[in-house]
């Protein structure tokens, strides 16, 4: 069992992020990338209110259900190419890629990304 993403019209045979497990390992490897400690914020066992850190709409998001707008994914995308060769977990290596082409599909149908 693990986490999917889908767009509406957009087809592949690769939907899956991770398991749930690894895809919170996914999210703690880039959220450390970025300067801050997922496990500190609130709704992942802290008490640090979410502020300023780069895309709250990726990191502060339910791991197994809910969307992410087409506005968020543009954001998402941006990041999300630009740390892509800087994470060399096998985790992010496995699941950036398909986060990219998500976050792709959603901006080129202009359908919210789907976590399923």
């Amino acid at each position: 069992m693990g986490l999917d993403l889908r767009v509406q019209g957009y087809k592949t045979d690769n939907t899956k992020i991770g398991s749930y497990s690894g895809f919170g390992n996914f999210r703690e490897s880039w959220a450390k990338h970025l300067g801050f400690n997922l496990k500190e914020m609130d709704g992942f066992g802290g008490e640090k209110k979410w502020t300023n850190e780069p895309i709250q709409a990726f990191f502060n998001h339910s791991d197994c259900e809910g969307e992410i707008s087409v506005e968020d994914c543009k954001e998402i995308l941006i990041q999300a190419e630009k740390d892509q060769p800087l994470l060399t977990d096998e985790q992010s290596k496995y699941s950036m890629p398909i986060l990219i082409n998500f976050c792709k599909a959603s901006i080129k149908n202009n359908k919210a990304l789907e976590f399923c």
